[in-house]
């Protein structure tokens, strides 16, 4: 039996899936793995179990998205093993690219493996192993060679059509035809968006109070379109907010509403954010209207005119948790 395990997967909450589809593809091709969601159990102290996943494992691979890169405890996880390797040489530290992100600093000069773009389960398997494996990654078949003439095939003759098409016909233009967005297809979307937001909240809000022994969250549930979240540091409440599903009794459609200043848990009339159905002709998004009052929370390359769900929840969880870069230091 091997001392150390093959790999520890570090990874935030929210690409959680991602760091499980990842560890299961190494273990069925004989590797071994560390993965908190599997490994940690009830009654582990985190922060042992963590410091031992990093030590006793030959190589870590980060789960790299713009949450993973941006999250408070993850750099202690992939530190140790770039420590250790600082070269880059052993491959102690292998990124594993699942969301578009922008690596900076120290993590900026390393190769990837980038499955951001890959649709097709088996490519993507197939990119992970081989990005993983030892040695170089020269192909079993010789290349073909780039200076031989291939031969031309015969032209169609011109007036010839095939059945149903155009002969020439192959890669059609498509006019980016506007999004029909009637009041249920709005509210509908409006709903999923508010799961997507809820679903969020509750994976960090669990990762957070793993990471730290001086920091506790309370998450409740109070209805399905209402949630209220607490954030205590040394037992001393730091920041709370509330996020909640619904409508203006003189609008047609739904609102996301956000606040973390000071409220009623069951009177929804002040915010500090409202996400609205953006106007956006072409797709279903969220439009930030309290943004430009917003400091400190822009995010690379977010337009808050036009959210996706997962954008918007970054974006809400980010304005509640960030007071907590200040206070913790």
């Amino acid at each position: 039996m091997k001392d150390k395990n093959d790999f520890f997967i570090s990874y935030t909450g929210i690409d959680r899936t991602w760091a499980e589809w990842i560890a299961w593809q190494l273990e069925e091709a004989d590797y071994s793995t560390v993965l908190q969601a599997w490994d940690f159990r009830p009654g582990n102290d985190f922060a042992i179990e963590m410091q031992k996943a990093s030590v006793m494992a030959e190589r870590t691979i980060a789960v790299l998205s713009e949450d993973y890169l941006n999250a408070l405890f993850t750099q202690p996880e992939w530190s140790a093993a770039f420590t250790s390797d600082p070269t880059g040489e052993q491959r102690r530290l292998i990124g594993v690219k699942v969301r578009e992100c922008r690596a900076e600093g120290m993590l900026k000069s390393r190769v990837y493996i980038d499955l951001v773009k890959v649709t097709d389960r088996e490519a993507a398997k197939k990119e992970l192993l081989d990005g993983v494996k030892e040695g170089r990654a020269k192909p079993f078949d010789p290349p073909h060679y780039p200076g031989e003439k291939t031969h031309q095939a015969e032209p169609d003759f011109p007036g010839q059509q095939v059945q149903g098409t155009l002969a020439s016909a192959t890669n059609k233009f498509m006019p980016k035809l506007p999004v029909e967005k009637t009041d249920l297809a709005v509210n509908d979307f409006l709903l999923n968006a508010f799961k997507m937001i809820n679903r969020y909240f509750k994976e960090a809000c669990d990762e957070l109070s793993q990471r730290s022994s001086t920091i506790e969250v309370r998450f409740q549930q109070i209805t399905d379109q209402k949630m209220v979240c607490d954030v205590y540091l040394g037992g001393k409440q730091e920041t709370s907010c509330k996020v909640w599903l619904g409508r203006e009794s003189y609008s047609r459609f739904a609102q996301i509403g956000f606040n973390n200043s000071g409220f009623s848990i069951d009177q929804d009339t002040s915010y500090n954010e409202i996400l609205n159905i953006s106007d956006n002709p072409h797709r279903l998004s969220l439009q930030a209207t309290m943004h430009s009052i917003a400091f400190g929370n822009d995010i690379p390359n977010f337009d808050y005119n036009d959210l996706s769900p997962e954008q918007a929840a970054e974006y809400i969880w980010r304005r509640f948790i960030s007071v907590l870069e200040y206070r913790v230091r």
